[in-house]
Protein backbone atom coordinates (compact mmCIF):
# COMPACT_ATOMS: atom_id res chain seq x y z
CA UNK A 1 0.00 0.00 0.00
CA UNK A 2 1.62 3.53 -0.93
CA UNK A 3 2.37 5.74 2.15
CA UNK A 4 0.66 8.15 3.36
CA UNK A 5 1.80 12.17 2.95
CA UNK A 6 1.04 12.20 6.61
CA UNK A 7 3.64 9.59 8.02
CA UNK A 8 6.67 10.63 10.29
CA UNK A 9 10.14 11.02 8.49
CA UNK A 10 11.94 8.59 10.28
CA UNK A 11 15.21 9.96 9.54
CA UNK A 12 14.30 13.69 11.22
CA UNK A 13 11.40 12.73 13.43
CA UNK A 14 9.33 15.71 11.56
CA UNK A 15 6.05 15.09 10.45
CA UNK A 16 5.43 15.70 7.17
CA UNK A 17 1.80 16.89 6.05
CA UNK A 18 0.27 18.35 3.14
CA UNK A 19 -2.63 21.22 3.05
CA UNK A 20 -5.82 19.88 1.16
CA UNK A 21 -5.14 21.68 -2.07
CA UNK A 22 -1.18 21.06 -2.05
CA UNK A 23 -1.69 19.48 -5.61
CA UNK A 24 0.15 22.54 -8.06
CA UNK A 25 -2.31 22.81 -11.27
CA UNK A 26 -0.27 22.48 -14.09
CA UNK A 27 -0.24 26.34 -15.54
CA UNK A 28 0.90 27.19 -11.67
CA UNK A 29 4.01 24.37 -11.69
CA UNK A 30 4.97 25.72 -15.38
CA UNK A 31 5.24 29.53 -13.79
CA UNK A 32 7.55 27.93 -11.34
CA UNK A 33 9.78 25.68 -13.43
CA UNK A 34 10.12 28.82 -15.64
CA UNK A 35 11.03 30.97 -12.75
CA UNK A 36 13.86 28.56 -11.79
CA UNK A 37 14.74 28.45 -15.44
CA UNK A 38 14.44 24.81 -15.62
CA UNK A 39 15.63 22.91 -19.05
CA UNK A 40 15.27 19.96 -20.69
CA UNK A 41 18.93 18.12 -19.19
CA UNK A 42 17.62 19.20 -15.55
CA UNK A 43 16.94 16.37 -12.98
CA UNK A 44 13.26 17.85 -11.62
CA UNK A 45 12.25 16.67 -8.26
CA UNK A 46 8.33 17.71 -6.82
CA UNK A 47 8.26 16.73 -3.40
CA UNK A 48 4.43 16.71 -1.02
CA UNK A 49 2.80 17.23 -4.56
CA UNK A 50 0.13 15.50 -4.13
CA UNK A 51 -0.96 13.59 -7.47
CA UNK A 52 1.96 15.61 -8.93
CA UNK A 53 -0.18 15.60 -12.47
CA UNK A 54 0.20 19.33 -12.85
CA UNK A 55 4.16 19.04 -12.31
CA UNK A 56 4.34 16.28 -14.49
CA UNK A 57 2.99 18.00 -17.23
CA UNK A 58 4.65 21.00 -16.95
CA UNK A 59 7.95 19.11 -17.11
CA UNK A 60 6.95 17.08 -19.71
CA UNK A 61 6.62 20.23 -21.76
CA UNK A 62 9.75 21.22 -21.19
CA UNK A 63 10.79 18.17 -22.34
CA UNK A 64 11.89 16.33 -19.12
CA UNK A 65 11.65 13.06 -19.65
CA UNK A 66 11.26 11.36 -15.99
CA UNK A 67 10.46 13.70 -13.76
CA UNK A 68 10.57 12.56 -9.99
CA UNK A 69 8.14 12.68 -7.51
CA UNK A 70 8.42 11.80 -3.61
CA UNK A 71 5.65 12.23 -0.66
CA UNK A 72 8.64 13.26 1.74
CA UNK A 73 12.75 13.73 1.26
CA UNK A 74 13.41 10.18 2.20
CA UNK A 75 12.61 9.21 -1.82
CA UNK A 76 13.58 12.41 -3.10
CA UNK A 77 17.41 12.20 -3.70
CA UNK A 78 17.88 15.79 -3.01
CA UNK A 79 21.56 15.76 -4.07
CA UNK A 80 21.00 14.86 -7.35
CA UNK A 81 18.26 16.94 -7.97
CA UNK A 82 18.40 20.08 -10.22
CA UNK A 83 15.34 21.87 -9.63
CA UNK A 84 12.73 20.89 -6.42
CA UNK A 85 9.29 21.80 -6.51
CA UNK A 86 8.27 22.42 -2.90
CA UNK A 87 3.99 21.74 -2.29
CA UNK A 88 4.66 21.52 1.22
CA UNK A 89 3.99 24.13 3.79
CA UNK A 90 4.51 25.09 7.83
CA UNK A 91 6.79 23.16 9.75
CA UNK A 92 6.98 20.64 6.82
CA UNK A 93 8.47 22.84 4.44
CA UNK A 94 10.85 23.90 7.26
CA UNK A 95 11.81 20.55 7.84
CA UNK A 96 13.47 20.40 4.13
CA UNK A 97 15.35 23.17 4.70
CA UNK A 98 18.49 21.60 6.16
CA UNK A 99 18.41 19.09 3.83
CA UNK A 100 18.25 21.93 1.36
CA UNK A 101 20.70 23.99 2.27
CA UNK A 102 23.51 21.36 2.15
CA UNK A 103 22.55 20.52 -1.36
CA UNK A 104 24.18 21.02 -4.48
CA UNK A 105 25.10 24.56 -4.92
CA UNK A 106 23.11 26.22 -7.47
CA UNK A 107 20.08 23.70 -6.55
CA UNK A 108 17.03 25.93 -7.42
CA UNK A 109 13.96 25.09 -4.70
CA UNK A 110 10.70 26.62 -5.62
CA UNK A 111 7.26 27.06 -3.97
CA UNK A 112 4.39 29.07 -4.31
CA UNK A 113 4.57 30.36 -0.88
CA UNK A 114 7.61 31.69 0.87
CA UNK A 115 7.94 28.61 3.24
CA UNK A 116 11.65 28.83 4.07
CA UNK A 117 11.43 30.88 6.54
CA UNK A 118 14.10 33.40 7.02
CA UNK A 119 15.72 32.44 4.23
CA UNK A 120 14.67 34.55 1.50
CA UNK A 121 14.00 33.97 -1.90
CA UNK A 122 16.33 34.74 -4.57
CA UNK A 123 13.50 35.72 -7.02
CA UNK A 124 9.77 35.81 -7.09
CA UNK A 125 7.24 36.41 -10.06
CA UNK A 126 3.85 36.41 -10.36
CA UNK A 127 1.61 32.99 -10.98
CA UNK A 128 -2.33 32.29 -12.26
CA UNK A 129 -3.94 29.69 -9.88
CA UNK A 130 -7.19 28.16 -12.12
CA UNK A 131 -10.42 27.91 -10.20
CA UNK A 132 -11.23 24.62 -8.67
CA UNK A 133 -13.04 22.85 -6.37
CA UNK A 134 -15.34 26.13 -5.94
CA UNK A 135 -12.56 28.13 -5.38
CA UNK A 136 -11.87 31.18 -7.52
CA UNK A 137 -8.79 31.86 -9.95
CA UNK A 138 -6.67 33.75 -7.77
CA UNK A 139 -2.71 35.14 -7.43
CA UNK A 140 0.06 33.59 -6.16
CA UNK A 141 3.07 34.58 -5.73
CA UNK A 142 6.24 31.80 -6.65
CA UNK A 143 9.84 32.14 -5.03
CA UNK A 144 12.89 30.88 -5.99
CA UNK A 145 15.54 29.87 -3.73
CA UNK A 146 19.03 29.14 -5.19
CA UNK A 147 21.39 26.94 -3.12
CA UNK A 148 24.58 28.97 -1.73
CA UNK A 149 27.75 27.52 -1.27
CA UNK A 150 28.95 26.98 1.83
CA UNK A 151 31.59 30.41 2.35
CA UNK A 152 32.43 30.15 5.48
CA UNK A 153 35.85 30.01 7.16
CA UNK A 154 39.31 31.27 6.04
CA UNK A 155 40.88 30.69 2.21
CA UNK A 156 44.46 30.93 1.88
CA UNK A 157 46.13 33.15 -0.56
CA UNK A 158 47.92 31.21 -3.24
CA UNK A 159 50.57 32.25 -5.74
CA UNK A 160 51.13 35.63 -5.85
CA UNK A 161 48.30 35.92 -3.13
CA UNK A 162 50.78 34.22 -0.74
CA UNK A 163 50.50 35.22 3.02
CA UNK A 164 46.75 37.08 2.11
CA UNK A 165 44.09 35.52 4.01
CA UNK A 166 40.16 36.01 3.12
CA UNK A 167 38.49 35.36 5.86
CA UNK A 168 34.45 34.78 5.37
CA UNK A 169 31.17 34.92 7.87
CA UNK A 170 27.93 33.84 5.52
CA UNK A 171 24.74 34.27 7.09
CA UNK A 172 22.35 31.88 4.05
CA UNK A 173 23.38 33.90 1.43
CA UNK A 174 24.81 36.67 2.69
CA UNK A 175 28.48 37.84 3.28
CA UNK A 176 30.56 39.44 5.13
CA UNK A 177 34.18 39.14 4.10
CA UNK A 178 37.77 40.65 4.37
CA UNK A 179 40.72 40.43 2.71
CA UNK A 180 43.79 40.51 5.17
CA UNK A 181 47.47 40.73 5.18
CA UNK A 182 49.86 41.99 7.36
CA UNK A 183 48.63 44.30 9.28
CA UNK A 184 46.04 46.03 6.37
CA UNK A 185 42.08 44.59 6.35
CA UNK A 186 39.73 45.55 3.79
CA UNK A 187 36.45 44.25 4.31
CA UNK A 188 33.16 43.89 1.76
CA UNK A 189 29.81 42.55 1.89
CA UNK A 190 27.71 40.63 -0.74
CA UNK A 191 25.38 38.09 -1.87
CA UNK A 192 25.84 34.25 -2.79
CA UNK A 193 24.38 33.25 -5.97
CA UNK A 194 25.17 29.41 -5.94
CA UNK A 195 28.74 29.25 -6.40
CA UNK A 196 29.44 33.17 -7.18
CA UNK A 197 29.54 36.07 -4.34
CA UNK A 198 28.62 39.58 -5.91
CA UNK A 199 30.44 42.09 -3.72
CA UNK A 200 31.22 45.77 -2.55
CA UNK A 201 28.43 47.21 -5.06
CA UNK A 202 29.32 45.03 -8.39
CA UNK A 203 33.61 46.18 -7.81
CA UNK A 204 34.23 42.62 -6.72
CA UNK A 205 33.32 39.04 -7.81
CA UNK A 206 34.34 35.87 -6.63
CA UNK A 207 33.72 32.16 -8.12
CA UNK A 208 34.20 29.39 -6.07
CA UNK A 209 34.98 25.71 -7.51
CA UNK A 210 35.38 23.02 -4.61
CA UNK A 211 38.24 24.07 -2.40
CA UNK A 212 39.34 27.09 -4.11
CA UNK A 213 38.09 30.22 -4.39
CA UNK A 214 39.17 33.06 -7.06
CA UNK A 215 38.53 36.57 -7.58
CA UNK A 216 37.42 36.87 -11.20
CA UNK A 217 36.50 40.59 -11.03
CA UNK A 218 37.88 43.56 -8.70
CA UNK A 219 37.77 47.74 -9.37
CA UNK A 220 39.03 50.43 -6.72
CA UNK A 221 40.53 49.17 -3.19
CA UNK A 222 40.19 45.51 -4.41
CA UNK A 223 41.54 45.78 -7.96
CA UNK A 224 45.47 44.30 -5.97
CA UNK A 225 43.42 40.90 -5.57
CA UNK A 226 42.23 40.43 -9.38
CA UNK A 227 42.59 37.10 -10.44
CA UNK A 228 43.73 35.89 -7.02
CA UNK A 229 43.02 32.39 -6.10
CA UNK A 230 42.81 31.72 -2.35
CA UNK A 231 42.56 28.05 -1.21
CA UNK A 232 40.18 26.66 2.16
CA UNK A 233 41.91 26.17 5.26
CA UNK A 234 40.27 23.21 7.67
CA UNK A 235 43.01 23.98 10.14
CA UNK A 236 45.41 26.43 11.70
CA UNK A 237 45.98 29.55 9.91
CA UNK A 238 47.01 30.31 6.73
CA UNK A 239 51.25 30.32 6.46
CA UNK A 240 52.47 33.42 6.72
Amino acid sequence: MRASPLRLLASTGLAFSLAADAAIPEPAAQALLQLARAKPSDAIVAIGAGDAAGVLAAAMRLGVRRPRVAEGPEQADIPSADVVVVALEGEAALGLRPLLLVARPGTRVVALAPVMGDWQADRTAPVELPAAAGRPARKALGHLWIVPSNLNGDWCGQGAAGGAVLRISQRLQAVDGAFKKATKSLRFAGRIDGTRVAAAGGRLALEQSGDLLRVTAAQGNYAAFRGATFLRTCCGACPS
